[in-house]
């Protein structure tokens, strides 16, 4: 699906093929130096249909980058075959455990397996990592990478203001939900280091800091407008079904 003139959804939607219920959104930024990938999917169930969108929209380019807003299989299970293809592979630092190098937790091999869940995925050593707020140019896109732990203790949102729209990624933590995104799921909470009090944190942080037209998440619902009403009411719901 095309997004703008340039950004693309790649993979998304409902899987029911296995354990894990749905795919994680795959979004793509076509550069003239190359591809930038938020995020990349299922491994082997999502990259037959990355790789046929790619085709279909004449996306023929070189991957160069893929920012992983977590490190939950349906987000990052393909970032060891992209990077095998060159690209470059930026993470949150509190996920870099998850990862499985460097004396992480690996039960097989050259996979990871992240302990209390059924998350399994090719291990890899990021190339970036975020270990603050920042900003990063790539391929002359300006990206402000948004430290939100809590769905996960390195999940990030990504923003930037690309082709006249101020785009918000979200990942796993907010899910705009109806025609007209006017609910809010705020996603699975199974993680082992799931954190509720960060959570909460991290959402009124957004709330308080990030202005955006669009908010485009880990899963379902692509928000194209109203996208400060979006995360706004997702800091206010979090705050009403949340605190404790």
């Amino acid at each position: 699906m095309r997004l703008t003139n340039n950004l693309y959804l790649l993979s998304g939607g409902n899987y029911s093929g296995g354990d894990y219920n749905a795919l994680g959104n795959v979004y793509a930024f076509k550069t003239e130096e190359g591809l930038i990938l938020v995020d990349c999917g299922l491994p082997d169930v999502s990259l037959p249909i990355i790789n046929n969108t790619l085709e279909y929209y004449n996306l023929k380019k070189k991957i160069t980058h893929v920012i992983i807003t977590h490190a939950h299989v349906d987000h990052c299970g393909n970032a060891a075959y992209f990077q095998n293809m060159g690209a470059k592979v930026i993470v949150g630092e509190g996920d870099v455990d998850y990862l499985c190098k460097a004396g992480g937790f690996n039960l097989f091999g050259d996979t990871c397996y992240e302990q209390g869940t059924y998350h399994i995925f090719p291990a890899f050593t990021p190339d970036i990592i975020i270990d603050k707020d920042k900003e990063l140019t790539i391929n002359r896109i300006i990206f402000q990478f948004i430290l939100i732990p809590g769905h996960t203790m390195g999940s990030m949102a990504v923003l930037t203001n690309f082709e006249g729209k101020r785009i918000l990624f979200t990942g796993d933590s907010i899910y705009p939900m109806g025609i007209n995104c006017e609910k809010i799921d705020l996603g699975w909470r199974g993680d082992p280091k799931y954190d509720n009090n960060a959570f909460l944190s991290s959402l009124k942080k957004l709330s308080d800091t990030v202005e955006c037209d669009m908010v485009l998440p880990g899963h379902g619902n692509l928000c194209v407008r109203n996208g400060t009403t979006v995360v706004r009411r997702a800091a206010k719901e979090a705050f009403h079904q949340l605190r404790f």
